[in-house]
């Protein structure tokens, strides 16, 4: 039976399903398993083929662990090599993110706690100033340029200066150095990954910035949406039918929409006079609080000016080197001690991020 034909009834007719005729499409799509189709761009093209007889694989299934780290699959033409009757049917994974997945799990299911050291104190001087001399060249950036992209943009741009473009080999489905093709996938994937985490966090940031103008804009126009979205409070009203007015002379009842709203209005803005208005200035407090509110004259105003203000080239080398070394890096990988030996253009383009990090509130996604 046909795949296609199979689904209605895996999905409408679970008990005919789970005969001993459809056992194994039944285990697949019970396990999670996802079928692919290889690329085939030639209807005589099979997976094998003998005199005029040829036939083919419809589906390669993939079990749940593989099917998020597959880039293609296709149908490779290997009759004019005269060493086979089969076409291999040949699948690409992204093993970098693969075995990064197999490691995790297995230490999750181990319950293991780990992290990553770097052993550098056997590497040379000379080693170190090749490092610094072979990221100033990676960081051959105009700072004026750099400057003015995006705060993720900065770590992602290296890798990805446009969009990546697919081999052309695959629409032939033939390649000699399939290692060649492979890493080629394997860097449009990554970039491609790396592309997408960029325009996500662009669109995060836009509709971030959607959002804090309508509230400026509640802040004048409309406090109580101001309010709301302040306290992320949801607004709850109650809906009254009726009012009874119990006057002791004219007792009324109101069933008026309008009559109702301007009653309860009435009741809530005087039913509970206020007895006192707050002092408009610290000198109407009195004396005991007045001295505690006063301000204190050997504390300056500009105190607090500069605590954000940016670093300079000199305080952020100073911060770096000392900071102590052997310890374990972050997401980044970086270690201190990288840090310490960088070159000076990458420091200043360095620096460059941590101002914008500053100014922006914010740090790039790792």
């Amino acid at each position: 039976m046909h795949l296609d034909l199979f689904y209605p009834i895996y999905f409408n007719q679970p008990q005919i399903a789970s005969k001993r005729i459809h056992r194994l499409f039944n285990f697949l799509l019970s396990s999670g398993y996802v079928d692919f189709t290889p690329i085939n761009f030639s209807d005589s093209l099979g997976t094998f083929h003998h005199a005029n007889f040829s036939s083919r694989i419809d589906y390669v299934w993939s079990c749940p662990l593989l099917k998020s780290f597959l880039l293609t699959l296709a149908i490779f033409d290997v009759r004019d090599l005269d060493f086979s009757d089969y076409n291999p049917v040949i699948t690409f994974y992204d093993c970098s993110f693969l075995h990064f997945s197999i490691k995790l799990a297995r230490t999750y299911q181990l319950k293991w706690r780990f992290h990553r050291i770097f052993l550098l104190d056997s590497i040379t001087p000379s080693q170190w100033d090749d490092f610094s001399t072979h990221v100033d060249k990676l960081c051959n950036i105009s700072p004026t340029l750099f400057a003015s992209w995006h705060i993720n943009r900065i770590l992602y741009s290296s890798i990805f200066p446009t969009v990546p473009v697919l081999p052309l080999v695959l629409s032939s489905c033939w390649a000699d150095n399939f290692n060649a093709l492979f890493d080629t996938l394997s860097q449009s994937s990554k970039s491609l990954r790396g592309l997408h985490l960029l325009i996500e966090k662009e669109f995060q940031d836009s509709s971030i910035k959607t959002f804090i103008d309508s509230r400026d804009s509640n802040f004048d126009t409309d406090i109580s949406s101001f309010i709301n979205s302040a306290l992320s409070r949801s607004r709850r009203r109650i809906v009254l039918d009726r009012v009874f007015i119990n006057h002791p002379t004219t007792p009324r009842l109101l069933t008026n929409p309008k009559d109702i709203s301007d009653a309860v209005v009435n009741h809530f803005q005087n039913a509970v006079p206020i007895k006192s208005a707050p002092p408009s200035h610290i000198s109407a407090l009195p004396d005991r609080w007045r001295s505690a509110y006063s301000p204190i004259d050997a504390v300056s105003f500009d105190i607090y000016d500069s605590l954000l203000s940016s670093p300079s080239l000199e305080e952020w080398l100073s911060t770096v080197s000392s900071m102590p070394n052997g310890k374990a890096p972050g997401p980044s990988i970086i270690t201190y001690k990288m840090l310490k030996h960088l070159g000076p253009a990458t420091n200043s383009l360095l620096l460059i991020l941590i101002r914008k990090c500053f100014a922006s509130a914010d740090i790039p996604d790792l």
